[in-house]
């Protein structure tokens, strides 16, 4: 069953079972590309924060060793060593992982239109000590498994949502 198939069943799965959660329109088909790579030095990180938030406006959060920050340029090098981050641009969004041994994962997510994959928007809820500009919204990615069903392939941040569960 493709992507599309089961958001056309979606309507008929909802009258049949009225108290699943199952909205034809929160569903997208789309595609999805994702690209990872292993950086060894901070140095390597921080231009590659620097290279995709250059690429347009760019909004996210990263983890350094004694607090969580929103993404602003001029946090970069001056709050130590990075540890966790996302960030977002338009249609991509970079995640960032401490791997082991003083490494780095940077994966970067970028959607497109297609059919390879069923999206849905998902919010979660922020800080709440004040210091959040919102929740964190992200797009999640279902995909098509034979012998699965449907099972969850990724998920991506796109930014801040105000104004509680959505």
């Amino acid at each position: 069953m493709t992507p599309h198939q089961l958001k056309d069943l979606l309507p008929g799965l909802k009258k049949l079972l009225p108290k699943l959660k199952l909205e034809a329109d929160a569903w997208t088909p789309c595609d999805l590309s994702v690209s990872q790579t292993r950086l060894q030095q901070h140095a390597e990180l921080l231009l590659a924060i620097r290279n995709f938030a250059g690429q347009g406006p760019c909004s996210g959060w990263l983890c350094f060793q004694s607090e969580v920050c929103i993404y602003q340029p001029e946090l970069l090098g001056s709050k130590g060593i990075m540890r966790y981050g996302e960030l977002q641009a338009g249609n991509r969004t970079l995640t960032i992982h401490e791997g082991d041994m003083a490494n780095w994962y940077v994966c970067e997510y970028q959607e497109k239109p297609g059919q390879d994959y069923l999206r849905e928007e998902v919010t979660q809820l922020g800080q709440s000590h004040g210091k959040s500009p919102g929740d964190l919204f992200y797009h999640r990615f279902w995909r098509h498994d034979p012998q699965q069903g449907f099972v969850q392939h990724a998920a991506r941040f796109i930014g801040f949502h105000k104004g509680g569960l959505s």
